[in-house]
């Protein structure tokens, strides 16, 4: 007996799904991890940068300021590189899109029972997946997103847009998941992806 089902097509969940890039970063603390690293970076060069300028205004530059100074460019390439995964992932994610849109658009749907769940494209053989490996339910203003263990070594994380409910609710929802599967709702908020 289907207790939840989402309906949506394929370009509905790439276009869902992306904010799956934002929840990888928070998911391996590169939100406000992130953010103090890149600070702590920019006030290091900063702070090299000044005392740089002081040793050669004072005259008192010696051989270890020159030394320091490839510092500084290494410090913003390294600012840089805390920031590019999260870019080149959202680029990958806006080339699928971009190219799913040239394809016929596909239905999917993702079915909720007494035993687990499944999802898939229609007409194809669903991927079936028990409550026992459901490992966490996060919740965003928009979406859930539910991380199984189904594959030893390679967690899956589906994305569950809100709005796509067709049978039950998404409060609903939450309640039978922290029942069913044992795993408590987090709740976190992530920025929109540009």
């Amino acid at each position: 007996m289907t207790l939840f089902e989402l309906q949506t097509t394929q370009r509905e969940y790439d276009r869902d799904s992306e904010n799956l890039v934002l929840l990888n970063q928070y998911l391996r603390g590169g939100g406000g991890a992130r953010r103090r690293n890149v600070v702590i970076l920019a006030v290091v060069g900063l702070a090299l940068l000044a005392w740089m300028v002081w040793q050669i205004a004072s005259g008192a530059a010696e051989p270890s300021a020159r030394l320091l100074f490839p510092l500084l460019p290494l410090a913003a390439a390294a600012w840089l590189f805390l920031d590019l995964p999260t870019r080149r992932k959202r680029r990958a994610w806006r080339e699928r899109l971009a190219r799913n849109a040239q394809e016929p658009d596909v239905p999917l749907l993702v079915v909720f029972d007494e035993n687990g769940y499944s999802f898939g494209r229609e007409g194809e053989e669903p991927i079936a997946v028990d409550y026992d490996d459901v490992r966490r339910l996060i919740e965003t203003e928009d979406d859930f997103f539910l991380t199984d263990q189904a594959r030893p070594g390679a967690p899956r994380c589906v994305c569950l847009n809100k709005a796509r409910f067709v049978d039950g609710t998404p409060e609903e929802f939450r309640e039978f998941m922290e029942k069913i599967a044992q795993v408590g709702t987090e709740q976190i908020k992530l920025k929109p992806s540009k």
